[in-house]
């Protein structure tokens, strides 16, 4: 897919074709519903698209627990949609119970970037400390640095994929060429036994959330399970979060495009006063003829990660009509993104992540 083009321009339904998932559709929108709280994700249709989440939500109704892994590959600095998946993450934890495992890829980032080992373990550490003061509970959370603490049957189960699974897999699948690094080549061994761990330990299928250019992993994983004798695992399928200039995705690589936690507040309300806006081409022809809501970043920012779905109805219908204008919109959402920011740096000062260590 093509990240140059705008985000109002990425086409939701092809991806279903493209990538082999089905739509989340209404039915398992109201098997959540009638018996758990609804995460506004779902609600939003922010996550659109699962392989074999209807399986697990029918086994977890009848009893069966889940484990969720989501990891984090720690090349750049945390921004906010980064932020706002590991608070879903956590709502799987507080709402389900799931027990959540969250592998740092440090040493993805050291193959496939221009990144020294220590900023690689710096970077790691880092964001750690940002993800954990979302409020994980110890108990239920494990997280592991490759570098650092990897876990001897979590090295063994990337042995036993990496067995199963082809070179010729791994170059058509990933795009890797005869002149990349062998580490390159393995690294998508060592994803399926992250995904894979708490299936192997605990005996849980595993929901993966992922973005839909992260998904090669969990489809590569998918495959190989069953050879080496684990449950596949589920996974659920985001939208991309449009960067400040309204391209298709958000990217850590581009810091003038996307807004970081450790961003002050100067740099954050410059970046939001810029945003691509879906308004009129002035102030007069707006409130005339009204704004094209779905066409506007700082909308989408607050429809997907601040308000609720009444909320988002309200300032969208007067978005369309011209009641309300860009500049009041990119207003909200920086004193949204301010007060999420407060909260998260506060916490971060009294995080462990001793406690945390797998």
């Amino acid at each position: 897919m093509n990240n140059n083009k705008m985000f109002f321009e990425v086409s939701y339904s092809k991806a279903l074709k493209e990538f082999g998932a089905q739509k989340i559709n209404q039915k398992i929108l109201d098997k959540i519903s009638k018996k758990k709280k609804l995460h506004r994700f779902f609600e939003s249709g922010f996550f659109f698209a699962h392989r074999d989440f209807d399986l697990l939500l029918n086994e977890y109704f009848k009893g069966r627990n889940f484990s969720v892994v989501s990891g984090r590959g720690p090349s750049e600095k945390i921004h906010i949609a980064h932020l706002k998946l590991f608070e879903f993450v956590k709502y799987l934890q507080d709402e389900f119970g799931a027990f959540v495992f969250i592998p740092f890829s440090d040493d993805e980032k050291f193959l496939d970037r221009n990144i020294s080992f220590e900023e690689a373990l710096r970077l790691g550490e880092e964001n750690a400390k940002y993800l954990l003061a979302l409020g994980f509970s110890p108990k239920k959370t494990k997280i592991m640095f490759d570098f650092k603490n990897i876990n001897q049957d979590v090295y063994n189960i990337s042995i036993k994929a990496a067995k199963k699974t082809t070179v010729s897999t791994i170059k058509a699948s990933m795009g890797r060429r005869d002149d990349s690094n062998i580490g390159n080549m393995f690294y998508p061994a060592m994803q399926a036994a992250h995904i894979l761990y708490p299936t192997f330990e605990r005996g849980e299928r595993v929901l993966v959330p992922i973005g839909m250019d992260q998904d090669v992993f969990v489809k590569l994983t998918r495959d190989v399970a069953p050879k080496i004798g684990l449950k596949k695992p589920s996974t659920i399928l985001s939208k991309f979060t449009p960067s400040v200039k309204g391209y298709a995705k958000m990217s850590a690589s581009s810091p003038e495009d996307a807004i970081f936690i450790s961003d002050s507040l100067q740099e954050i309300r410059r970046k939001v006063s810029r945003m691509f806006s879906g308004g009129g081409e002035t102030l007069e022809l707006h409130k005339k003829h009204g704004g094209r809501p779905e066409r506007d970043v700082a909308l989408t920012y607050l429809k997907y990660y601040f308000l609720n779905k009444k909320q988002e109805e309200k300032i969208f219908e007067d978005f369309r009509n011209g009641r309300i204008s860009s500049k009041e919109v990119k207003n909200l959402l920086f004193e949204k993104i301010k007060k999420f920011k407060k909260k998260i740096e506060k916490a971060k000062k009294k995080t462990n992540i001793e406690k945390f260590l797998l």
